[in-house]
Parts: structure tokens; sequence; C-alpha cells
């Protein structure tokens, strides 16, 4: 072998040993690169697990709720089959009678009223023929005077008297 080859050989063999080196560092890249890989779908399957198990739980807790409610209203409807309405305390006659009594004691009330508006109106209307004061203030407070005037006490007077006193 003479010194070209060998030369040659050398350069060759610093090739090959370069082409190692880099088949090797390829190598080693393309398994870290799989590592990583295999851990990114190591970790999405976690995450997949974990969302999976989060679903059965709340479809468990919203069974649970609803297996609860339909227990409740069955306890409900149970309930309501043993209720019975109460009896009523008078019948219709009795109460038709307890309605006319009322009506009547209304009547009564009201036809007081009635008068007790009506004396005081009449009150009102003699004070004002002799004290000027109290005429302006009630005539400002009545306009029309009781036959126009549309305030509870003129219109007690006017159905009671029929009219009455001049204005």
């Amino acid at each position: 072998m003479t010194k070209t080859d060998l030369h040659k050989r050398r350069e060759q063999l610093g090739r090959e040993q370069r082409e190692l080196a880099i088949a090797e560092a390829r190598q080693r890249a393309e398994g870290e690169l799989a590592a990583i890989r295999r851990d990114e779908h190591a970790a999405a399957l976690d995450k997949i697990d974990a969302y999976v198990q989060e679903q059965n739980e709340r479809e468990y807790r919203e069974f649970v709720a609803g297996r609860e409610r339909l227990e409740q209203r069955r306890r409900e409807l149970a309930e309501l089959d043993a209720w019975t309405p109460p009896r009523a305390p008078m019948t219709r006659a009795e109460a038709q009678a307890g309605l006319g009594e009322l009506g009547s004691y209304l009547d009564r009330v009201e036809m007081a009223e009635r008068e007790r508006l009506t004396r005081q109106t009449d009150a009102a209307l003699s004070r004002r023929l002799h004290d000027w004061t109290f005429r302006r203030s009630w005539d400002a407070r009545h306009p029309g005077g009781v036959d126009r005037c549309g305030c509870e006490s003129c219109t007690a007077y006017r159905e009671t008297r029929g009219g009455g006193m001049p204005v």
C-alpha cells in the first residue's frame, strides 16, 4: 500500500467514523423523540382517563339525585293518597243564613256610618252660617257646596236628607 492509498484509506475511515457518529446521533435523537412522544401520549391518556372518570362520577351523581327525587315524589304521592279533605263545618243552607246575617249587620253598620256623616255635615252647615272663618275653609274643602261636592260626607248627606239647608 502506498502512501496515497493509506491517506485515502484514512480519509475513508474518517468518513465512515463520521457517518457512524452521525448515524448514532440520529438514532439517539430518534430514541429521545420517541420517548418524548411516548410521554406526551401517556399524559394525554391520563387526561382522557381523568375526564372519563369525572364524567362517570357526574353521571352517577345525577343518577343518584334523580333517584332521590323520584323517591321524594313517591313519598309525596303516598302522603297525598293518605290525605282526606276536611269536612265542611256547615251546610250550604247554614252558610247562606250566615251570609244573610252578615249582610244585615253590614247594612246596619253602613247606615250608622251614613247617619254619623250626615250629622257631621249638618253640624258643619249650621256652624258655617255664623262662623265666617269656618265658612271660608268649609267652602274651600267642598267646592259647589253640599249639592255638588263629591266627598263622602256630602254624598251621605244628600242621600239621607235629599238636599237640606241652603248653601
